[in-house]
């Protein structure tokens, strides 16, 4: 809980995390890959998989669902090699396409009364950065997290109805 607390603390964000605060923050990246390559294996069988979340490569930071490593000058030798392979993690993750990504946009006030408990400048760096992701050109559909729930439901419900098929799946990379 320290360290985490340390990693999203209000020091400047480019200091580079020590060496064991890199290996958990590593490790839960590979933990991640897995869940996410059973999930792929499932969509093979043709399981139309849900997330709340999507890897991406695009933007490095805890809040953004990519790389929790930025690979810098700054740190050890060690944590720089973790952020590479971390790096590359993501790279692979972010390589496939999913067949739909629903955005909810919402102001960093409503998400704070949303999330009391999280930091506000968290949470305005992430309402920042999330509109810019492309997730390697995935089909986004971006929705205003601010209207009232039942017209949200209503519009992801049915931008998810338009691209469902018999094998809605994930775009091979490459």
């Amino acid at each position: 809980m320290r360290r985490s607390q340390r990693a999203h603390g209000d020091k400047d964000k480019s200091a580079a995390p020590d060496a064991i605060t890199a290996l958990a923050i590593h490790l839960l990246s590979r933990w991640r890959r897995h869940k996410f390559r059973r999930m792929l294996a499932l969509n093979r069988r043709g399981v139309v998989v849900i997330a709340d979340r999507y890897p991406q490569a695009e933007a490095p930071g805890f809040y953004f669902d990519g790389p929790g490593l930025a690979a810098s000058d700054a740190g050890t030798a060690f944590v720089r090699w973790l952020a590479a392979r971390e790096r590359r993690l993501y790279e692979d993750m972010a390589r496939y396409v999913p067949a739909l990504l629903i955005r909810l946009n919402v102001d960093a006030g409503t998400a704070h009364a949303r999330k009391p408990d999280h930091k506000f400048a968290m949470l305005r760096d992430k309402v920042r950065v999330i509109p810019t992701l492309a997730f390697n050109g995935a089909r986004i559909v971006d929705l205003d997290g601010n209207a009232p729930y039942a017209e949200v439901l209503r519009a992801a419900l049915a931008a998810v109805r338009e691209i469902q098929r018999p094998s809605a799946d994930f775009a091979a990379p490459g």
